[in-house]
């Protein structure tokens, strides 16, 4: 996803995508300094695309309505499930 964003686009744009999957377009864009928008509504690649996002920054992912972290959310979701 690299090439179609360096020849797209420029630093500090942003770049929609519609379906995140693992998060290989949210890491080309923190890679060169883009704005990913995007979307996925599977929890199971949520969950892969924010933990490698993570990884690959050494950031916290905090859920932007009310600050709770990636972790925390993640739990809740455990627990009601089982």
């Amino acid at each position: 996803m690299r090439r179609p964003i360096l020849n797209n686009s420029a630093a500090g744009q942003g770049v929609y995508e519609p379906f995140c999957g693992s998060g290989t377009t949210i890491i080309a864009c923190e890679t060169e300094g883009r704005v990913c928008l995007g979307l996925e509504l599977n929890p199971a690649y949520v969950d892969t695309a924010v933990t490698r996002w993570q990884n690959f920054t050494g950031k916290s992912a905090v859920l932007e309505g009310d600050g709770r972290s990636f972790e925390t959310v993640a739990q809740e979701r455990c627990r009601r499930a089982a």
